[in-house]
């Protein structure tokens, strides 16, 4: 079985000092080929502890100008 881990790196304090991040059409677009039974997780302090994730873990924000 394969397991899907994504790098959690911090690289600002606030989402407008991100210079380039994945939009959902390229997220969808990365993820089709992995099985759907794929397990994914998140990986924190080059790997030192690791997380889930959920359905909890998504926040919409509207973004203002």
């Amino acid at each position: 079985m394969t397991e899907l881990i994504i790098d959690a790196i911090v690289s600002g304090y606030s989402t407008d000092q991100i210079i380039n991040t994945m939009t959902v059409e390229e997220l969808r677009n990365f993820l089709k080929d992995f099985d759907n039974e794929t397990k994914i997780f998140l990986s924190f302090n080059d790997g030192y502890s690791f997380g889930g994730l959920g359905k909890n873990n998504f926040d919409e924000i509207e973004v203002v100008g």
